[in-house]
């Protein structure tokens, strides 16, 4: 298989909340930096502005912005690239919040063991019956890049979670 076409599963480490490098192995070629930054909200006048900042300190209840920089190293195009995301621990992921431009983004219930849409996506009871799952349920992300990401270019994903 050539190399610069093969599909590339990436698992990012997510144990902190600020800045972090990606703790598994990756292919040659890609580099992966996930940021975690609080999302504030300010006034000034009439218009209502909302910045980042970094993650340092948060409490119970606060939002956390994940941004997932994806990152080609070579000068070739590469193609079919996957992303895996844990969900940190003691986050909570936020409906509707994972995006990522020119991106499928697919949700694990079951530790990445296996992912699809939130519309599919069903938790199994106790008694044997399921449930529909819900954001509350989810232990990965999944971004799938549609488009083979050019050489030396940074693809982005993000999403919200808020600590328990």
């Amino acid at each position: 298989m050539n190399s610069r076409r093969g599909a590339f599963v990436l698992a990012l480490g997510l144990s902190g909340f600020g800045t972090c490098l990606a703790q598994s192995a990756q292919p040659a070629g890609i580099t992966l930096k996930t940021v975690a930054e609080v999302q504030t909200r300010r006034t000034d006048t009439a218009v209502e502005r909302f910045q980042l900042s970094p993650a340092d300190h948060v409490v119970a209840g606060d939002q956390l912005v994940y941004t997932v920089e994806i990152h080609n190293t070579t000068m070739h195009p590469l193609d079919g690239v996957l992303v895996t995301n844990p969900i940190p621990e003691r986050m909570g992921y936020i409906a509707d919040s994972a995006v990522g431009p020119g991106c499928d983004t697919d949700f694990s219930v079951d530790g990445g063991v296996s992912f699809a849409k939130p519309a599919v996506l069903l938790i199994l009871l106790a008694a044997g019956q399921t449930r529909p799952a819900t954001a509350a349920d989810y232990t990965h992300i999944r971004w799938k890049l549609k488009y083979p990401l050019s050489g030396n270019a940074t693809a982005f994903a993000r999403f919200r979670a808020a600590l328990k």
